[in-house]
């Protein structure tokens, strides 16, 4: 039976965890190196229901994209997250940056469902590719709310888009570097306002799809890892849904 530590090692060999963004807090969140694993739960976030359904597949290790702890803790109540899974004896290693960026990652993911082809890194982050076709700004949204089953907000800005640059997750800072890179269009999960108003100054079309539809695609390609380094190890993905619910009149 193969232990934390030794889960934890096999993802850092194809996402090292070393390669973590200044501001991560990635890694294991919770439990030993030394307790042993008898299945594991895969899942964007932790939650109480993800703990619920780790229990339930009687999986002792969760392995999810956003970490724990970003910022200090006042206190640990019987509500917490952490406190139900100290509870229920469940570990979490958590991937977040070094699973964002590397090669078949987050946004490798999300550029295969996209169907881009001729795909290439600028930075750690960025991904460019071509698009299937060429095609306007309002049918690339319509294009992404079809592959990734959701609403698309987008900036109005008229355009013909051969080429796409994305990044999964809340990374509206990365725009400028996707324009100056030749992208014809930028894909991100969410941006802020002020985003959205600089890339109109840019004339350039700027897509959000929600930072839960544009990681989540991810986690189907990090249960296949998990699986294919322990093939007599119990893992399934988690069953989640957005939090963030789109009310249209």
């Amino acid at each position: 039976m193969p232990s934390v530590g030794d889960i934890y090692d096999a993802i850092d060999r194809f996402a090292p965890f070393s390669s973590q963004d200044s501001f991560d807090r990635c890694g294991l969140d919770v439990g030993s190196r030394e307790q042993s694993v008898c299945g594991i739960l895969t899942c964007l976030d932790v939650t109480p229901d993800i703990i619920r359904q780790a229990a339930q597949a009687d999986a002792n290790l969760i392995v999810c994209h956003h970490p724990l702890f970003f910022h200090a803790i006042q206190s640990i109540s019987p509500e917490s997250v952490v406190w139900k899974l100290i509870q229920a004896g469940i570990s979490v290693i958590s991937t977040h940056t070094p699973w964002d960026i590397c090669a078949g990652g987050v946004n490798d993911c999300l550029a295969s469902k996209l169907r881009l082809t001729n795909v290439r890194a600028i930075g750690s982050y960025i991904r460019i590719g071509d698009l299937p076709s060429e095609m306007s700004a309002e049918a690339l949204c319509a294009y992404t709310a079809k592959c990734l089953n959701t609403p698309i907000l987008y900036n109005g800005v008229p355009a013909l888009c051969r080429t796409l640059a994305l990044v999964g997750g809340a990374a509206g800072g990365d725009m400028p570097d996707a324009y100056s890179n030749g992208a014809d269009a930028y894909l991100t999960g969410e941006a802020r306002y002020h985003t959205f108003l600089e890339s109109q100054t840019v004339r350039k079309p700027l897509l959000t799809a929600g930072h839960f539809e544009t990681e989540h695609p991810s986690i189907a390609e990090l249960t296949r890892r998990l699986q294919s380094a322990f093939p007599d190890l119990p893992i399934r993905q988690a069953e989640e849904k957005p939090p963030i619910h789109t009310i249209l009149p």
